[in-house]
């Protein structure tokens, strides 16, 4: 910690994390010195009439020490992002984290991470960081997308479903509230709505990959599901089901031939 004297008695401490010096006129009888190697903030004052000098500098000298925070945070903050952007999630995730230790108030560090979290699986991780962010920013309409997963598997549908709704009134073409809504029913095993969801979205984009991959899942489910209903005669249920497997098939042609470098499919 370093210190501020008055007259040689201590009245602040501060940290110092960089080598500043401030030299004055011998008139003004100022002196400071900030330094890492000492962690000494030194003002000393030998001329009362320089009380409104000092508290001057002190204010400076505040200014300096709080900025010297900020380049860390921000350095690790754009280094996480690069790595974000060439989808290195693991070693994104360690710059922002480290970004937010520096400045826990960087909300873009902290939504980022959060998706980091989402990509890596770690939905555990995912949701508080979510959640902090809307706290923040209740209105930050990424992470109100990002944390629809979790309301939908915590039965929380109708903000799930107003965030969609808000979503598609600032960006009517915006299709990734209504499959990320999708791929949330799936999961949770509501097959229909599933297809509600899927369905309307590509109505808005009907090429869309993601909407395709979405809505080949939920055929190959229905499918599934029929062959497996037991209600039905053995010949309903395997021409339903092929009828499923047979919209899957289109979906996944469908990439093949809009979306070849996206093989994966």
């Amino acid at each position: 910690m370093g210190r501020v004297l008055w007259n040689d008695h201590s009245i602040l401490d501060l940290s110092v994390r960089e080598y500043v010096q401030f030299k004055f006129p011998r008139s003004i009888g100022l002196k400071v010195h900030l330094t890492t190697r000492r962690n000494k903030v030194l003002i000393r004052v030998r001329n009362r009439n320089a009380c409104i000098s000092c508290f001057l500098l002190l204010i400076i000298g505040l200014g300096v020490l709080l900025g010297c925070g900020r380049p860390d945070a921000e350095s690790r903050y754009r280094k996480g992002m690069a790595f974000f952007e060439k989808k290195d999630y693991s070693k994104a995730a360690i710059e922002l984290q480290n970004c937010i230790q520096e400045n826990p108030d960087h909300t873009d560090a902290r939504y980022h991470l959060a998706l980091c979290f989402l990509e890596l699986g770690r939905l555990p991780s995912a949701q508080p960081q979510l959640k902090r962010v809307l706290e923040d920013n209740p209105a930050h309409m990424g992470a109100r997308i990002a944390y629809i997963p979790f309301q939908v598997a915590q039965g929380e549908i109708t903000p799930a479903l107003r965030t969609v709704e808000d979503a598609l009134a600032q960006d009517p073409g915006n299709v990734r509230p209504l499959d990320t809504l999708a791929r949330s029913q799936l999961e949770q095993g509501s097959i229909f709505e599933a297809l509600n969801s899927i369905e309307r979205a590509r109505k808005i984009s009907p090429n869309d990959f993601n909407l395709l991959i979405t809505y080949a899942q939920i055929c190959l489910q229905l499918a599934r599901q029929y062959r497996d209903n037991q209600m039905a005669t053995v010949q309903t249920r395997n021409e339903i089901a092929s009828e499923w497997e047979g919209n899957a098939e289109t979906a996944l042609n469908q990439i093949l031939a809009e979306h070849p470098s996206n093989l994966d499919a």
